[in-house]
C-alpha cells in the first residue's frame, strides 16, 4: 500500500487476473480455474498439459452443445404442438 491507500500488483498477478477473466468468458468455472492456475503459471504444466485442459473443456462445451440442441427441439416441438392444437 502506498499513501494514496492505492495497492499495486506486480505483472504476475495482473496476468492471473487476466487468465481468470479469460477462462471465465470462455466457460470455465472459478472451481476448475483454481485447479489448474498456479500450475499453469508456475510452468509445472507442460505445453501438452494446457492443451488437455483445453480439449477437455472443448469436449465439455460440445455435449453441451448438444443437451442445448436437444432441449430447443424439444422446446419447438411444443410450441408446434400448442400452436396446432394437437393433444
Amino acid at each position: 500500500m502506498t499513501t494514496n491507500n492505492y495497492a499495486y500488483y506486480g505483472n504476475d498477478v495482473v496476468d492471473k487476473l487476466r487468465f481468470i477473466q479469460m477462462a471465465k468468458a470462455v466457460g470455465f468455472t472459478l472451481s476448475e480455474i483454481k485447479e489448474v492456475i498456479d500450475a499453469w503459471y508456475e510452468k509445472q504444466f507442460t505445453k501438452k498439459a494446457k492443451l488437455e485442459v483445453l480439449n477437455l473443456k472443448l469436449k465439455q462445451i460440445d455435449e453441451k452443445m448438444k443437451e442445448l440442441k436437444t432441449m430447443k427441439k424439444q422446446i419447438a416441438l411444443c410450441k408446434y404442438n400448442i400452436e396446432n392444437d394437437v393433444v
